[in-house]
Order: C-alpha cells, then structure tokens, then sequence
C-alpha cells in the first residue's frame, strides 16, 4: 500500500480540496484520513451516503483512547464513515487543543498507516511546520505533497517549509519523497511557470507534481454543491495528470494493493526510483509485517463520487477533490 500525505505551508490553497481529490479519482481503494491539527474540515462538506451529517465523534476522536495502546488498520477502517460519492474517511478532530492532547494518537497512527494492507491512504495533514502535532504522518508517508498558490507570498512559504520538511524529515535518508502541486489559471500563465523556476532553482530535489485548475465550481463538487458533469469542470480535468503522477511515484499505477511496483518494463532511472521506494518503505516498516484483514466493508453507493468525476468506473471507494481550502 502507499501513504501520501498532503500539506500547506500558510494560509488555504486549497491542501483540503486537493486531498479530497486525490482521494476520489485514485485508482486503488483509498482511505481518506482528515489530519489537519487545526480541527478537521472535511466532515463538514458532505454528509455521509445516507444523507445525515457525519459523526464527528467518530474518528480521530474515537481512536484517540485506542491510540495509548496501538493502532491496527482494521480499526482505522472500523472507524471510518462512507461519505456521499463513496469516500470512505476518517474524521478529523475538531481543534487545535484535541490534537496537542492526542501525541499518542499521531505516532500510533503513523504506524497503523504504514502498516495497512488492504487500503491506500491520503492524508491531510494541513498546515505543517516541524513542530506540528501530526508530523509523525508525514515522516512514514511515501510522498509528502505541498499545495501553494503561485503568488509571492504563497510561494515564499512554501518554499521555506519545503526546506525544513527535507532538513527534518530526510536527514537520515529514508523520509518520504517531497513534491508541490500548483494550483493557478494554466500551466502556462507567468506566475506558474516563475513558481515553478524558483523552486527547480532552490529545491531541485522536490518534484513538480502537477497544475491543479484554480476553479470554484469544480471545488463546489466537494463541498456538497450539485453540479452538472463535474468531470467537465476545470479542476476535475486538470486533477487526473496529478493523480496519475502521484500514483506512478508511490507505486500505486497499475498495481493491486500488495503487488510491488514494476521494475523490468520501465526506464533504469524508473527501476532505481521504485526500488529506492520500496527500501525507504521497508524502512520505516520494519517490524510490522503482519496482515490486517479489513474490518465490515460499508456498502457503496450506487454512483460513487470517482466515477461522476471521472466518467469511468474506479477500483476504489473513496471520494472527494480539490483547489480552495
């Protein structure tokens, strides 16, 4: 399974919509695991498939008594609700001061994450500095994605906080990989492609991930806004390059769960990068090999929010998408 975490260096890019996007149109069965330490959002976009608003007791918040012990996958999925469209998430917390009292959840649930068989995992982490709460997520993520916007601010964050991530978090040389995904008007309107120069430039070794449209109407979708053919919508559009760039880097393309990347059909440089992977993630999960079967598996609706989005059907059942918080 693969772990990609997603973040923002200040203000609201648009890391939650994007996360929910990810979640949605990935091409394996995701979990969507709200771990913004400010107080999670995504419980309070879209109800859950049968129409009534998410338990945001249940969760992070629930796990929390579990988490002074240990975390197994199956409890994260024990855990989780099935959002409208088919997402199945972990709620989030609800403040800043149930995530400072929760450490032992954080780490506990790292390992629980990295340690997951049956589903991949897309974290939102939030905003994160080095001493989030939550930290320890992105540290046992394969990829850690940053969402900026290209304006002189945003992108003077993020390229800060892209530089503390890899001083903390790869000094031993087994941290996640480190990529950006734009959100702006077009790939190429002057500030995206002046972002993009600036961090190649300063930070060659994080990865342009992609452009994420800037769209309101596409970014509705995930907020329990009705709109006709979302897959025709800018953002909806523009994510799928992401996805598939994400998911190619993490392994997660053209894999069942459990199955390595391959390694024979691709480029030396690509054999190198997946093996590389696989070190790194064998790594951090030393010591935890053992399977997790998956808990009661909820029952998906009859269109999930993947395929309206996509226009084909997806092996998955998660949802969600983004540009805007």
């Amino acid at each position: 399974m693969a772990v990609v975490a997603l973040m923002s260096a200040k203000g609201a890019p648009g890391c939650t919509t994007a996360a929910q996007l990810l979640a949605a149109l990935w091409p394996r069965p995701a979990l969507l695991v709200d771990a913004d330490a400010a107080g999670g959002d995504v419980a309070l976009r879209l109800p859950r498939e049968d129409g009534a608003a998410v338990d945001r007791d249940r969760g992070l918040l629930s796990l929390l008594s579990l988490a002074r012990r240990s975390l197994s996958p199956t409890a994260l999925v024990e855990h989780a609700q099935v959002l409208r469209g088919g997402t199945e998430l972990v709620a989030g917390l609800s403040s800043p001061e149930q995530a400072q009292a929760g450490q032992a959840l954080w780490d506990n649930l790292a390992h629980a994450l990295a340690a997951a068989r049956d589903h991949d995992v897309v974290v939102d982490c939030g905003r994160l500095t080095a001493g989030s709460p939550q930290l320890s997520l992105a540290e046992r993520a394969d990829l850690l994605v940053c969402v900026l916007r290209p304006d002189v601010s945003g992108l003077v964050h993020a390229r800060e906080r892209l530089g503390t991530m890899q001083e903390v978090l790869q000094a031993g040389g087994s941290g996640p990989l480190l990529g950006y995904v734009v959100v702006g008007r077009g790939a190429g309107d002057r500030d995206v492609v002046g972002a993009r120069a600036m961090l190649e430039r300063d930070l060659p070794k994080v990865r342009f991930l992609g452009l994420l449209a800037d769209d309101r109407e596409g970014a509705g979708v995930l907020a329990g806004v009705e709109v006709p053919r979302p897959e025709r919508t800018l953002l909806v559009r523009s994510a799928h390059a992401v996805v598939d760039e994400v998911a190619r880097l993490v392994g997660a393309a053209g894999q069942p769960l459990g199955g390595t990347p391959p390694v024979g059909g691709g480029s030396a440089a690509a054999a190198a990068e997946a093996e590389a992977l696989g070190a790194r993630r064998a790594a951090r999960q030393r010591g935890s090999r053992r399977r997790f079967g998956k808990g009661a598996a909820p029952v998906a609706p009859v269109v999930p929010l993947g395929e309206r989005l996509s226009g084909t059907p997806v092996l998955k059942s998660s949802s969600s998408t983004g540009a805007g918080s």
